[in-house]
């Protein structure tokens, strides 16, 4: 009887499976979840038959215990359904890597025009420099906290890495925002400024890009 359970869970697996090809994101994770439940029967099957076999191998002292190890695929599926993104998340992070583009690119001209000589206006582009790091800090903030707590727990040595470099950008805002309570503003100083704001702010986006990845987020 355990035999045939086995083989009718695994047929049920295998014409499941197929399906999945092409589902839209709206419903891929309660395929996930299916294909899991399915997954955990057959081992719980596999347990059983291993258990009454094992159990008449310990009689003869063979310490055998009959439970089985889980696998590397099983494992990683586990993974992926504990930390995939939501519909939610994945529109968050969408807007997210915008306000990053913004944010580089407010630096970038910030840069340009501190290379001017005599640029009349200095204050408007650090300005909007500081508003639009501001912006993708906020963002990110955002997308952290919309974590749940399988998420967390599941993401943990990305999210400390993101949490660095955010740290790094943080520091460096922080540097823009009292150079600008100076008058007059130096323009080496600023350029100084955007430069290490557009490197920062580089290296975070790339850990934000990899947290999405890891979450089953496209970032095209």
């Amino acid at each position: 009887m355990v035999k045939h359970s086995r083989v009718q869970a695994s047929g049920d697996q295998a014409s499941i499976v197929p399906h999945l090809a092409g589902r839209g994101p709206t419903t891929r994770q309660a395929w996930f979840f299916i294909v899991l439940a399915l997954l955990l029967v057959s081992q719980d099957l596999c347990a059983q038959y291993g258990g009454r076999h094992g159990g008449s191998g310990g009689s003869r002292g063979s310490g055998t215990t009959g439970q089985p190890t889980e696998g590397p695929d099983l494992t990683g599926f586990k993974h992926q359904v504990q930390v995939q993104a939501t519909d939610e998340q994945r529109i968050q992070f969408q807007s997210l890597s915008k306000s990053m583009e913004t944010a580089r690119q407010k630096a970038r001209d910030l840069q340009q025009v501190t290379a001017r000589s005599g640029a009349p206006d200095l204050e408007g582009p650090a300005t909007s420099l500081r508003d639009a790091v501001d912006d993708a800090q906020r963002a990110n903030r955002a997308f952290v906290n919309s974590f749940s707590d399988a998420q967390d727990a599941g993401l943990k040595k990305l999210t400390k890495r993101l949490n660095k470099s955010n740290g790094a950008v943080t520091k460096n805002a922080s540097l823009l925002d009292a150079h600008l309570e100076k008058v007059p503003l130096d323009a080496h100083r600023l350029a100084s400024l955007a430069a290490s704001l557009e490197k920062a702010l580089g290296s975070q986006q790339a850990d934000q890009l990899a947290l999405a990845e890891e979450m089953g987020i496209s970032s095209h």
